[in-house]
């Protein structure tokens, strides 16, 4: 669990730096490896809390274009902010949730547990378009030459005379 102590610290700010294994954390997307990593800074004033830092882990992700597996740190921002009060605490525990309500914590809670927020930032973080660092930026041609014949090739008309099923593409325009 990534947490970060609050209990009988002084107003200002302060360094946070925090490693856990992925293996300790609930639920993190199958992707990611190694440890999970964040470094920040924690401000305290008053009984206002704000964290605000980056995290980062290690995911195996396989290639969209030439389906090999490779690696790649996946960085995310992190920024949270609470408020210690145990008597809206108690108010809210009893209410729905609601993603718009303030985060609250107990005035006793010796910790913050950011480990909820790191999982689903650096998820949301995981590349739609997986390609790897040595692909990027390339065209298909450049990487597969043999492959790209190029658009303005004809179709065999052997193939589409013994089936009639392919004389539709015969009227087709690749232009």
């Amino acid at each position: 669990m990534l947490k970060v102590r609050i209990h009988g610290i002084k107003d200002g700010l302060h360094d946070i730096c925090e490693d856990e294994p992925v293996s300790n954390i609930l639920d993190i997307m199958p992707e990611f490896f190694g440890d999970v990593h964040f470094e920040g800074k924690l401000r305290k004033l008053g009984n206002r809390f704000t964290i605000t830092g980056f995290a980062e882990a290690k995911a195996k992700l396989i290639c969209d274009i030439s389906l090999e597996e490779y690696e790649e740190t996946i960085s995310s921002e992190i920024s949270i902010s609470f408020l210690q009060d145990t008597v809206l605490f108690n108010l809210q525990k009893d209410a729905i949730d609601d993603p718009k309500a303030e985060r609250v914590v107990h005035d006793d809670d010796e910790f913050f547990d950011l480990t909820t927020d790191i999982k689903e930032q650096l998820a949301v973080d995981l590349p739609m378009k997986r390609i790897s660092p040595e692909l990027r930026g390339k065209s298909f041609e450049e990487i597969y030459p043999e492959l790209a014949g190029g658009n303005d090739e004809k179709i065999d008309d052997d193939i589409i005379e013994g089936d009639p099923r392919w004389s539709a593409l015969k009227n087709l325009k690749l232009n």
